[in-house]
């Protein structure tokens, strides 16, 4: 959070609208510290012993939308800097677009982040995460802990200070290429039941569990067919599943033909 707070007391939205304008007005008092019927400021800093932890989640694939973070991008000037920067040094020759072109698109046939597959989404979503963790620290706020999931472990290490910003965009780039091979085709399964039910799910269907999500929802995955056999299996047993957004059998032993590669990628960062 920023230094300063303030909570508006209004009976409608053109009430609160005509009282946050308050701000921009000479008649709105000295906000360091004030307390009315109507306007509540108080100065943090974030120092207080009673300060609640807080926790940076980076996340992995299959949520990304067209369109994705251009609000964000009018709002926060950090994050803007940061997603210039990275794609003048390094996205713009990967993507063949300008970064924040990509995101500006909002139709969905056409938006590159949509249609571009891993070898896009990884570096772009890579580079909004690093770019939303420099705004926010920019602000005071420093984690408490990080959780990466999946690719979301790639700006996770940008967080934590284990690489750069540009290195990381070098990275993400490098293991998109990799992770897209054909030799990882495949399909993620979002199935809305225990972990022990998808498991049997998966091996009865010849698939694997990719991950836990909670104690009532995993993912599977396997190839495009073996995945369309459990959700048929899924289906037979009542069992809710959504397909997921991505190409490739992630976190299974089907990726493991890109193992080698991916080393000699990491060869350079480590």
């Amino acid at each position: 959070h920023m230094k300063h707070r303030l909570a508006v007391l209004a009976s409608s939205p053109s009430d609160a609208i005509s009282k946050l304008a308050a701000l921009h007005s000479s008649s709105f008092p000295d906000p360091r510290m004030t307390s009315s019927s109507s306007l509540l400021t108080s100065p943090t800093d974030g120092t207080s012993s009673d300060t609640p932890p807080v926790f940076f989640v980076f996340s992995g694939r299959g949520n990304e939308w067209p369109g994705m973070a251009i609000t964000a991008l009018e709002w926060f000037p950090r994050l803007r800097t940061t997603l210039e920067s990275l794609s003048d040094r390094v996205l713009h020759s990967h993507l063949g677009c300008p970064l924040l072109s990509a995101l500006a698109d909002t139709n969905r046939e056409t938006s590159l982040i949509c249609v571009g597959g891993t070898r896009v989404i990884v570096p772009a979503a890579s580079a909004v995460q690093v770019g939303m963790d420099t705004h926010i620290k920019s602000w005071g706020d420093r984690p408490t802990a990080l959780l990466g999931h999946s690719t979301g472990e790639i700006p996770m290490a940008c967080s934590c200070g284990q690489f750069s910003s540009e290195d990381i965009a070098r990275l993400s780039c490098d293991f998109a290429v990799q992770q897209a091979t054909p030799t990882s085709v495949g399909a993620l399964l979002l199935c809305f039941c225990s972990p022990s039910d998808a498991t049997k799910l998966a091996e009865e269907s010849g698939g694997f569990l990719s991950s836990v999500l909670s104690p009532q929802c995993a993912v599977t995955t396997g190839t495009k067919e073996v995945v369309h056999s459990i959700a048929l299996l899924a289906a037979s047993r009542g069992i809710k599943t959504v397909p997921i957004s991505v190409d490739e059998a992630a976190h299974s032993e089907l990726m493991d033909p890109i193992q080698g590669p991916l080393r000699t990628v990491l060869e350079w960062a480590v």
